[in-house]
């Protein structure tokens, strides 16, 4: 018998791109799938293209949010509806290969992986022509690794397959975490013990365009991937970080000369180099949780491994 897998999307007035991401998710190879899309709020045709959809393909079932909930929400009311061993999520402006479902869920089963993203990603723009392409390590001990010292987010959020178990033992998506729903996810996973990796095979093509989260709500995004950061130091360490030290911990670039840091304050955001004191706060965090956090059997490789993060 197969396992049961859901794949969720959350929809925002994307009528511009739904389709192609709906079809894409119909076109999977996978045997038995629910595609659970769930409007929130939409003001634009987002509703009839989901029901049109849904009327001729009994695989679709549809959902809307009187309001407009953030994609957190939309995301937990989705994974709701149904207890699923392994739980997909795609934004409805990108684009999953016909093979999507059944590479992660093999890959899934063959390495012990509780959360599998696609290592590579094809950035494409409005008409779906590349922009350029990123590789993230598949690795699920450099993944840890980095983003525990850097707390980085490595890998596509859209694309990513977790399996039901792990959604229940983090508890879903945080609701408040409204434009930092993936790097927030991911740090509660890792902090978790959860495996998380990135399949070598195949590709998901991300839609960059002026509408989508990340552009249209920059600033107040950074900001809540800092506070993300910042409670995953605080629950890592042991004791209360600001979120100055979270966006410390995501600082650029390991070159002194050119050390990039967010300064942070309560209505702004902005990209500063760093002074000397500056600089040594943001190393000091760094090496802590690289070194003062417990990794179990990987503690000891991580503390020989440490250096290598750090130029003095």
């Amino acid at each position: 018998m197969s396992p049961a897998v859901s794949i969720v999307m959350p929809v925002y007035n994307g009528e511009q791109f739904l389709c192609s991401a709906v079809e894409s998710v119909l076109a999977q190879t996978w045997p038995e799938f629910s595609l659970i899309v769930v409007d929130d709020g939409s003001t634009d045709a987002s509703v009839e293209i989901i029901e049109g959809y849904g009327a001729h393909d009994s695989r679709i079932i549809s959902l809307h949010n009187d309001a407009n909930r953030g994609p957190a929400f939309a995301a937990n009311r989705a994974i709701a509806v149904r207890a699923c061993d392994f739980v997909g999520h795609l934004d409805c402006d990108d684009i999953v290969e016909p093979d999507w479902i059944a590479r992660q869920i093999t890959y899934m089963g063959a390495h012990d992986i509780d959360i599998l993203g696609v290592q590579r990603t094809e950035v494409i723009d409005e008409d779906q022509c590349t922009l350029f392409k990123i590789s993230h390590p598949s690795d699920p001990f450099e993944i840890m690794l980095r983003m525990f010292v850097e707390g980085a987010l490595l890998l596509t959020h859209s694309g990513t397959v977790y399996r039901g178990s792990a959604l229940a033992k983090i508890g879903g998506y945080d609701p408040t975490r409204r434009y930092a729903v993936d790097t927030d996810i991911l740090l509660r996973a890792c902090a978790a013990g959860l495996r998380i990796g990135n399949n070598s095979e195949g590709t998901v093509q991300y839609r960059k365009h002026d509408r989508q989260i990340s552009s249209a709500h920059q600033k107040v995004q950074e900001m809540r991937e800092h506070e993300a950061v910042r409670d995953f130091m605080t629950a890592i360490l042991g004791e209360e970080m600001t979120t100055r030290d979270g966006a410390l911990v995501r600082a650029e670039s390991y070159d002194p000369s050119r050390y990039i840091i967010w300064d942070v304050s309560e209505f702004e955001i902005t990209r500063t180099y760093a002074d000397e004191e500056t600089l040594l706060r943001s190393f000091e965090l760094k090496r802590r949780l690289a070194t003062d956090s417990d990794f179990n059997t990987h503690r000891a490789t991580l503390i020989s491994l440490a250096g290598v993060f750090f130029v003095f």
